[in-house]
Order: C-alpha cells, then sequence, then structure tokens
C-alpha cells in the first residue's frame, strides 16, 4: 500500500495505535458547496438563545441528550430549538419535549430540500450534534460556513476540525451535564468571543469545500506517484 488516507484524525489515530503508522498518509475530509459558506459575518444578539439540530432522527444522532441538556440550561425556557430532519425517533422525541415541558420552545420541520434546511439553519446561533459513531458529519461544516457556533462529539469524526474552544466545542456524546455546561458556558461568553469563535468556524469551512477536498486528495495522490 502506497498511501492511507483516514476519514479523520480520530480514525487515524485509532489505526496506528493498532498497526502502526503510514509512512505515506493524509486525512481525507469530505467538503461542503463553496455557496454553503456565507461571505458575511455572523452576527449575534445579547444573549445565545437560538440553537438547531439537522440530520436524521435516528437514536445515534443523541437528540434527546441535547433535549435534556436545553432544559437543564434554560430552566426558564427562553430559548428555541429547531430540529431539521425526519426519523424513526420523530415521535419519541416530540413526547420527550413534552415531558420536558419544552415543546413549545422546540420546533420540528421535518425533512426538508437542502436549501430550505440551509436557511432554516443560518437563523440558529449553535449547532448541536452530539452524535455517536459519526464518521465525519458534513453537517457541521454546513453550519460552521455559516457562523454558527458549533457542539461536536469528542472523539469522533468532526474531532481534529473542531478545536475546542477555538472554532467550536467538543462533548462526550452521551453526557447531559456535560453538554449542559458547554451551553452555558457558550451563554457566557462576551460579544468578542463569540464573535472570534464564529469567524474561525467560516475560516475552516471556507478551508473543506468540496473543490478543496478535492484537490487534497489530487495532491495526496500525485505525492505518491513522484516519490
Amino acid at each position: 500500500i502506497d498511501i492511507f488516507g483516514y476519514r479523520s484524525v480520530p480514525i487515524k489515530k485509532e489505526f496506528e495505535l493498532k498497526y502502526g503508522n503510514a509512512d505515506n498518509s493524509f486525512i481525507c475530509y469530505s467538503g461542503i458547496p463553496e455557496d454553503f459558506v456565507s461571505k458575511k459575518r455572523h452576527y449575534f444578539n445579547e444573549s445565545i438563545n437560538h440553537f438547531c439540530f439537522l440530520g436524521s432522527l435516528f437514536e445515534l444522532k443523541k437528540v434527546d441528550v441535547t433535549l435534556r441538556a436545553l432544559a437543564k440550561s434554560f430552566p426558564k425556557k427562553n430559548f428555541c430549538f429547531d430540529i431539521i430532519g425526519g426519523g424513526a425517533e420523530y415521535s419519541n422525541l416530540v413526547n420527550l419535549a413534552k415531558s420536558l415541558g419544552i415543546e413549545k420552545q422546540v420546533k420540528f420541520y421535518g425533512k426538508v430540500q437542502r436549501n430550505i434546511a440551509q436557511d432554516i439553519m443560518a437563523k440558529a446561533d449553535c449547532f448541536i450534534m452530539v452524535s455517536s459513531h459519526e464518521a465525519f458529519g458534513l453537517v457541521y461544516l454546513e453550519a460552521m460556513g455559516k457562523g454558527l457556533i458549533p457542539i461536536g462529539t469528542k472523539g469522533q469524526g468532526i474531532d481534529g476540525v473542531i478545536i475546542n474552544g477555538e472554532n467550536g466545542f467538543l462533548c462526550p456524546s452521551d453526557d447531559v451535564d456535560a453538554l449542559s455546561n458547554i451551553i452555558n458556558k457558550i451563554c457566557s461568553l462576551d460579544s468578542n468571543q463569540r464573535q472570534n469563535i464564529s469567524d474561525k468556524a467560516i475560516q475552516t469551512a471556507e478551508s473543506l469545500t468540496d473543490i478543496k477536498a478535492a484537490q487534497l486528495y489530487i495532491n495526496a495522490l500525485e505525492s505518491v506517484i513522484k516519490e
């Protein structure tokens, strides 16, 4: 084998722990369309209280953890949470929102066209997806491209793209208290701190458009051919 391509940094680390370091390797991230990256800064109001999720509503996506964490972080229920997508967990999540007393704060959009989903997501301030077993997750990049502050899963595919505290935050997949604490931390940031994280999120997304991701593949293969 002339070169190894790893879908994420955690996958690379796991592979090398078992089989040793490869002489030639690269991280083969996926990319998003260039027009999914905003040309403008994302500006925030005085308080951060608008959150969103975009993806399939399966158990591994851990949307239930997000609902519980938001209910804990906002006992006065002064927040809104947009859930975009459909799936087997839809009814369970609707019932959970009701049992937590936050059904008025949570809006289920169901499955919508990709361009409509992008427009809905752009109105939020923070994107949360703490799914387990996520190889990468393009939706993180889509959110970051709009300047949203992302919360991703520690130790999963997006770990290494999201740098905790710099262009977003990382959280264990199944820890309601940890997620609530991160939400509280984001809400406590001053305007300059929020803007700095948001700007860096956009810069990260700009570096991982589909064209640039494809060029990374080409460069990696050409380097092996030249050798």
